[in-house]
């Protein structure tokens, strides 16, 4: 295909792929010569790690967005409602330029009840309390995931054991719940944005938001269950 138009091959968190799909990927770049072909691969990097680098490639870092980039941003997430003034300058120090983090503080805060409306039509519910939120990602979704009923966290773990993407049948199979019960759950999990309906035929399908979402429901898994 490369030798007929231009072909970009995209590969996603190279950090979590196995040691089959890394030989792959470095089979593919020993055989590019001339080809139009762009491969671009993915990945995070946790504070201390080296990033992964099978083969000889150009390696970007991204870098937290610029203060202006920022606050285009969180006007698009929050909008412009002028009771919003004194939250955006929080949410610029908290989240450090990092558009994901910043996504879900708004999100802890909704569900606190500081902020309502939708996405980019938000506003400040009442005089900006005193906030406390954790200061890592991780320790902000872990939070969130503890404020949901505990049913509804024991089907997302159970989801999170199954894997970044789970049906609906699995999920019953597992869970041993009624499939309108079970519904109900998975509803209120997706209005969290915790998970999303993928599919809905053959059979519904639900994955988690984000892979570091899935990550963190399954890390809170004791080894016993």
């Amino acid at each position: 295909e490369s030798r007929r138009q231009p072909l970009v091959i995209v590969m996603e968190h190279l950090d979590q792929n196995d040691d089959l799909s890394m030989q792959l990927l470095a089979e593919l770049l020993s055989q590019i010569r001339e080809e139009q072909l762009l491969v671009l691969c993915t990945q995070r990097q946790r504070p201390g790690e080296e990033p992964v680098s099978p083969v000889s490639g150009q390696l970007l870092r991204l870098q937290p967005l610029a203060p202006q980039a920022f606050n285009e941003f969180m006007d698009g997430l929050l909008g412009d409602d002028p009771s919003l003034r004194p939250i955006k300058p929080f949410l610029r120090t908290h989240a450090l330029g990092n558009p994901f983090f910043a996504e879900e503080i708004t999100r802890a805060l909704a569900d606190a009840g500081v902020l309502t409306g939708r996405r980019g039509r938000q506003r400040l519910a009442g005089p900006l309390p005193d906030i406390q939120l954790p200061e890592t990602l991780q320790a902000l979704l872990a939070a969130r995931i503890d404020r949901v009923p505990a049913e509804d966290k024991r089907i997302l773990q159970c989801a999170a054991v199954a894997g970044s993407q789970v049906t609906l049948d699995l999920l019953r199979a597992i869970t041993e719940l009624p499939q309108a019960k079970l519904r109900q759950s998975l509803q209120r999990l997706v209005q969290a944005e915790l998970l999303v309906e993928s599919r809905l035929y053959p059979e519904p399908e639900y994955r988690f938001a984000n892979r570091l979402t899935h990550e963190v429901a399954y890390n809170e898994l004791l080894r016993s269950q």
